[in-house]
C-alpha cells in the first residue's frame, strides 16, 4: 500500500458547508462529507453505514505485486484534486483559496482501505529485545483497516454537544464513531453487534445536480476571481491618488482629480454590486436546477409510471374480456 502524508485530497462535490471568515456559509473542499455513495457497501465494517465526515483526508493506493488485498472503504468523488500540504495549511484561515487554482481531475480516490491476505515482517533483521522463537516473520492472513485522515475522530466533525440541566448530551450527526467500534469489534473477532449500528441519515445525492453544481462553481470562480482582481486594481489607484495629494499637502482636490476620484468610487461599487448578483445568481440557479430535478423524479416521473401502468392493466383487462366473448 501506498501513501504519501504530504498529499491532502480537495473534493468539490463533497466539501463541507461551513461558516467562514467573513461570517457567511461557504464550502470547504478540504472537508469531505461522504455519503454511501462513497462508502463501501460489501465489507461488513461499512456496510450499514450513511455518513462520514473528515478534513485533510490523504489518499491510499495499492503497491504493485503485492501479496495483500487492497479494498477500498471510503473514496473521494471523481471531482477531486489533489493539494500539497502546505499549501492546504496556508488556507487554513481562507478556505477560498483552495477554490481559487482548483481543478478537478476525472477519478476517484482511496481514503479508507482494508488490507488483508498474506505479509511478510517490514523488519529485515530480527528487532533488538526480541528473541528468535517469538519472531513471526510472516502471516498468512492480516486484517488491517487504514484511514488516511486522523480528523474525523474530532467531535465537531460527528458529533453535536449540548447542554441538558448541567448534563453534556452528545448527539451524533455521522457515522465515524459507529465506524471506529465496527472496525475494533470487526479486527478483535467480534462482529455480533455490527448489524444494529450506523443508521444515520441519508439522502439518495442527485448526481447531475451534483455534476452541475460543480461546474458552476468552477465558472463562478473564475468570474469572482476577474472582479476581485479589477476590484483590488481599482483600490490600488484610489489610494494612489489619496497618496498624491497627501504628499502635495493640496487641501482640494483638482477637477479632475475630483473627477478621477468619482469615476474609481462608481467602478469599485459597480464591481461589488456584480459580485453580489454573481454569487445570488449561483445560488438561485443550483437550487431551481435541484427543485426542478427533485420534482421530476419525485412527482412527475412516478405519476407517468402509475398512467403506464393504468393503461397497461386497463390494455390486459380489455385482451381477457375479448377472449371470454369469443369462448362465450
Amino acid at each position: 500500500m501506498d501513501y504519501n502524508s504530504s498529499e491532502i485530497v480537495l473534493d468539490a462535490a463533497k466539501g463541507l458547508e461551513i461558516r467562514m471568515p467573513d461570517g457567511k456559509p461557504g464550502r470547504h473542499i478540504g472537508y469531505l462529507g461522504l455519503d454511501r455513495e462513497n462508502i463501501d457497501g460489501q465489507d461488513v465494517v461499512t456496510t450499514s453505514l450513511a455518513s462520514i465526515n473528515g478534513a485533510s483526508f490523504g489518499s491510499l493506493s495499492k503497491i504493485e505485486n503485492a501479496s495483500t488485498t487492497f479494498t477500498p472503504l471510503f473514496s473521494s468523488s471523481e471531482f477531486s484534486a489533489i493539494t500539497n500540504s502546505m499549501v492546504y495549511s496556508m488556507a487554513g484561515q481562507n478556505p477560498e483559496r483552495l477554490t481559487n487554482n482548483f481543478t478537478p481531475g476525472q477519478v476517484s480516490r482511496v481514503l479508507a482501505a482494508r488490507v488483508s491476505g498474506a505479509a511478510n515482517t517490514a523488519f529485515e533483521t530480527l528487532p533488538e529485545g526480541r528473541v528468535d522463537e517469538d519472531w513471526l516473520k510472516s502471516a498468512d492472513n492480516i486484517q488491517v483497516v487504514v484511514v488516511a485522515d486522523t480528523d474525523m475522530l474530532t467531535d465537531r466533525f460527528w458529533v453535536q454537544t449540548s447542554n441538558f440541566f448541567g448534563q453534556t448530551i452528545l448527539q451524533p450527526f455521522a457515522n465515524n464513531g459507529d465506524f471506529l467500534i465496527n472496525a475494533v469489534d470487526n479486527l478483535s473477532g467480534s462482529s455480533n453487534l455490527l448489524s444494529i449500528r450506523g443508521k444515520g441519515k441519508y439522502q439518495r445525492p442527485f448526481d447531475v445536480v451534483e455534476a452541475l453544481t460543480v461546474a458552476a462553481e468552477a465558472k463562478f470562480r473564475e468570474q469572482e476571481q476577474r472582479l476581485q482582481n479589477e476590484l483590488q486594481q481599482t483600490e490600488s489607484q484610489l489610494a494612489d491618488l489619496q497618496s498624491q495629494q497627501s504628499e502635495s499637502g493640496a487641501l482640494v482636490l483638482t477637477a479632475e482629480q475630483t473627477a478621477a476620484v468619482e469615476q474609481f468610487v462608481a467602478k469599485k461599487l459597480a464591481i461589488r454590486k456584480e459580485l453580489r448578483v454573481v454569487r445570488h445568481q449561483l445560488d438561485k440557479d443550483i437550487e431551481s436546477l435541484g427543485s426542478w430535478l427533485k420534482f421530476l423524479n419525485i412527482a412527475v416521473f412516478p405519476l407517468l409510471l402509475t398512467l403506464l401502468l393504468g393503461a397497461i392493466a386497463q390494455y390486459v383487462r380489455r385482451q381477457m374480456m375479448k377472449q371470454m366473448q369469443q369462448l362465450g
